[in-house]
């Protein structure tokens, strides 16, 4: 029953798994920030993968009564592509998997990370 629900509902779900696209049209460093405060607050970010200063692909792990909630969350924050509420219970806790791409407008494809002088 579950995975005739997952596959058939959206394009953005793949039998218990969702996939997310996201703009951030702020900084990298401040639009992850933003994005991790709100993931923290309902879930938590298990996997992620950095492209340059363009891109950062998440994996985020939620309860399944918390995704719909998640996803207005972000999209107050950042360009969200469409997505259709899942149905589920106010109490399921099984947990979700979420795959999020964010872009960064801001990016210039050139990642610099600055590491601080260490004395000694």
């Amino acid at each position: 029953m579950e995975d005739s629900l997952w596959s058939n509902s959206s394009e953005t779900h793949h039998k218990g798994n969702i996939f997310w696209t996201g703009i951030c049209k702020q900084h990298r460093i401040e639009g992850m920030q933003e994005a991790e405060e709100i993931i923290d607050a309902l879930g938590f970010i298990t996997d992620f993968k950095q492209f340059s200063d363009l891109a950062i692909s998440l994996v985020i792990d939620v309860e399944a009564c918390k995704v719909n909630k998640l996803y207005h969350a972000l999209s107050e924050k950042f360009v969200m592509d469409t997505f259709e509420e899942i149905q589920v219970e106010n109490d399921d806790t099984n947990s979700t998997q979420i795959f999020f791409n964010i872009s960064f407008t801001e990016g210039h494809g050139e990642l610099k990370i600055e590491v601080p002088n260490v004395p000694g």
